[in-house]
């Protein structure tokens, strides 16, 4: 299950920096290709300069935040699955029409839930 490489590369965008590196580290181990971003505006850069299969976004950070990253998103030609990260995703999920289609996992993450969701 986790022996075999994978060449999905994923963003993880969020303004704590806890949770980006201990998320970076845990998935560079089961051999994703991982990048990271503080914030909406850098992750809006990222995803201008590269495509990746899927986007890992917190929900509320300061200036840029999901929903407006979210929505920019949708702009690109190559989409990336997103998966919201938030201690509001059921919240987000149940009220916003930006939610369709998106999955979310509650904070603190359940890591072999979030393998599950990236078919590990």
């Amino acid at each position: 299950m986790g022996n075999r490489m994978t060449s999905k590369q994923i963003l993880i965008v969020d303004d704590d920096p806890n949770v980006r590196e201990i998320l970076v580290q845990r998935l560079r181990q089961r051999h994703f290709i991982v990048e990271s971003a503080e914030n909406g505006d850098v992750a809006l850069g990222r995803l201008a300069e590269r495509d990746f299969d899927v986007v890992l976004l917190d929900l509320m950070m300061p200036t840029t935040g999901g929903p407006a990253v979210l929505r920019a998103m949708q702009a690109l030609p190559n989409k990336p699955r997103v998966i919201v990260l938030s201690a509001m995703a059921s919240v987000w999920q149940a009220r916003s029409e930006d939610s369709a289609g998106v999955e979310s996992l509650e904070k603190p993450v359940d890591f072999a839930r979030l393998l599950t969701l990236l078919g590990e």
